[in-house]
C-alpha cells in the first residue's frame, strides 16, 4: 500500500486530503489528514494446490487527539502494487516470432523470454526466521573480525536463503575465511578529494568456487551486501582470493557510507 486519499465533497466542491500511515512519521499534519491515519494487514490462506490466498484490509484510526470523523459520502483512492502470483512462470517461451507484443509498432522487432519467470516466492512463516531477520538491525554492531569472522558472515547471509535453496547455500559456503585490515584512502567521488579511514574486507573463497560461473555474481552480491553497512565518512572495500590460488586476487572498488546523519 503506497498512498490512500480521502475524497470528500464540500460546498460543492471534492476536497482530497492525503492519509498517513499510522504507524509512520507524519503525525504532526492531523489538521492536512483531518487527524484520520490507515493501516494494512494481510492474511494469507493456502489451499489444496499450494496455492496462496491473500487478502489485504486496510483500517481506518485516529491517534487519539484531535476528533476524527468519516462522513456517508467520503471516497477513499488507495495506491497500491499488486501482483498476479505464480501466472507468470505457467507462460511458455521460446516461440519463434516471439513471447511479447511491443507496445511500439517497429518493423522486425522480436521479445524473446529466455526463461519463463519463476514461481512466486511466500513470504516467511518461521517465526524463528522473522526474528532472525529483526537481529540484521544489530549488524553494524557484529563484529566481523577474528576467527569467526567467516562463520558470521556465513550465518548473515543464510538469513536471507529462508526457503532453503541448495543451490544458494552452496554460494554461502563458498566462504572459508574472512579478514578485517584498517586502511587510510581517500573517498572516491568525492572534490575536492577527502582522505578517510575504512577498512580492506579480504574474502577468501573455497576451490570449488572458482568452477562456477556464478561466482562473479556472487562476489559482486558480496561487495554490495557489505558496502550498504559501511559507516559514515568512511569506506569498505572488498578483496577476493580463491584459497592456494593468487592469481585469482581481485580488489573491487571502494564502497563510500551513504548515511546523512543530523
Amino acid at each position: 500500500m503506497n498512498k490512500v486519499t480521502l475524497h470528500r465533497y464540500e460546498n460543492n466542491l471534492v476536497r482530497q486530503f492525503p492519509l498517513k500511515n499510522l504507524f509512520g512519521l507524519e503525525h504532526s499534519v492531523i489538521q492536512q489528514s483531518c487527524n484520520i491515519f490507515w493501516h494494512t494487514s494481510c492474511y494469507r490462506m493456502s489451499s489444496e494446490r499450494r496455492n496462496f490466498k491473500e487478502s489485504v484490509y486496510i483500517r481506518l484510526s485516529d491517534d487519539g487527539g484531535a476528533q476524527s470523523r468519516i462522513m456517508s459520502g467520503d471516497v477513499l483512492s488507495i495506491d497500491a502494487i499488486c501482483t498476479n502470483g505464480n501466472i507468470p512462470s505457467s507462460m511458455n517461451n521460446g516461440d519463434p516470432a516471439g513471447d511479447f507484443d511491443s507496445d511500439i509498432d517497429i518493423a522486425h522487432l522480436r521479445i524473446t523470454a529466455l526463461n519463463r519467470p519463476s514461481r512466486m516466492l511466500p513470504a516467511m512463516t518461521l517465526k524463528g526466521m522473522n526474528w532472525r531477520i529483526i537481529s540484521q538491525l544489530s549488524l553494524n554492531f557484529v563484529l566481523l573480525g577474528g576467527t569467526d569472522g567467516a562463520m558470521k558472515l556465513r550465518e548473515m547471509l543464510s538469513i536471507y536463503n529462508y526457503n532453503n535453496n541448495h543451490s544458494v547455500s552452496i554460494f554461502i559456503e563458498w566462504i572459508k575465511e574472512l579478514q578485517i585490515t584498517p586502511v587510510s584512502s581517500r573517498l572516491p567521488g568525492i572534490y575536492p578529494p577527502v582522505t578517510a579511514r575504512g577498512i580492506d574486507i579480504t574474502v577468501m573463497l573455497s576451490k570449488d568456487a572458482g568452477m562456477h560461473p556464478e561466482c562473479f555474481m556472487f562476489c559482486s552480491f558480496l561487495d554490495h551486501f557489505l558496502g550498504l553497512h559501511a559507516p559514515v565518512n568512511s569506506f569498505t572495500r572488498m578483496i577476493t582470493i580463491i584459497e592456494h590460488e593468487e592469481h585469482t586476487r581481485r580488489v573491487w572498488p571502494m564502497r563510500a557510507g551513504k548515511l546523512t546523519w543530523l
